[in-house]
């Protein structure tokens, strides 16, 4: 185990973790809470920040302890992210430590994190651990720590949750209780088609109660006036 360097650098970027990417991570871990699991991060650097954009799982194996990533589906979505021109690109790598808290990183980690450094140098290691989650359903920023290697040594690095793609965070909740997932966009077409469904049905809703309102309303135009030509 690696002690973790306490000493912030001035030129080290900061960290920013997108909603959406920050709870797949959190979902990813709860779910595979026996074991450890890991994935990738996707993101891109703006400046002197770390933007991460969202998350993957690509767990091959697994136990208690430790965690292989799967190199095929990593070499897939880089292919993906290459494909589509954009900014993004993996920019580093996050795993579980269930029940061993996220406040170090082991050899095995140092080694990961090393690979990824050659391939970016500001590449990030994230860990999590979920167990007070799992336990008292709380979530601590404690239990979620970011670390990069600085003079082959696990130095710990400052993370927030950003503030923007707020809107996405809903959209993914909406999607786990729908039970669909972000699938080449089909997740996200069938939440616009079923959303599309439910606004037709209240509008055909609003209509019944609208032609009810204008019977009712005829109604008591018709008494009112039976009651004046009956009336002395």
């Amino acid at each position: 185990m690696h002690m973790i360097e306490e000493i912030l650098m001035e030129n080290r970027p900061s960290v920013k973790i997108s909603p959406i990417a920050f709870l797949k991570i959190f979902v990813f871990a709860v779910n595979a809470y026996s074991n450890e699991t890991g994935g990738i991060l996707i993101g891109k650097e703006v400046k002197d920040e770390i933007f991460v954009t969202d998350a993957e799982e690509v767990c091959e194996t697994s136990s208690k302890a430790y965690v292989l990533l799967d190199p095929v589906k990593i070499a897939n979505i880089a292919e993906s992210l290459e494909r589509k021109s954009s900014e993004e690109k993996i920019i580093g790598w996050w795993h579980s430590h269930p029940g061993y808290g996220a406040d170090f990183l082991s050899e095995i980690d140092v080694n990961t994190q090393r690979i990824y450094q050659k391939l970016y140098d500001k590449a990030i290691a994230l860990v999590i651990d979920p167990s007070r989650w799992v336990r008292d359903r709380e979530v601590f920023t404690s239990d979620i720590k970011v670390y990069r290697l600085e003079n082959e040594r696990p130095a710990e690095i400052l993370w927030e949750v950003s503030s923007e793609d707020v809107l996405k965070i809903i959209a993914y909740a909406a999607m786990e209780i729908l039970g669909k997932r972000f699938v080449d966009g089909t997740g996200e077409e069938a939440l616009q088609e079923s959303i599309q469904k439910e606004f037709l049905a209240i509008r055909e809703e609003i209509k019944t109660i609208n032609i009810l309102l204008v019977i009712l309303s005829m109604t008591i135009i018709l008494l009112s006036l039976m009651l004046l030509v009956l009336s002395p």
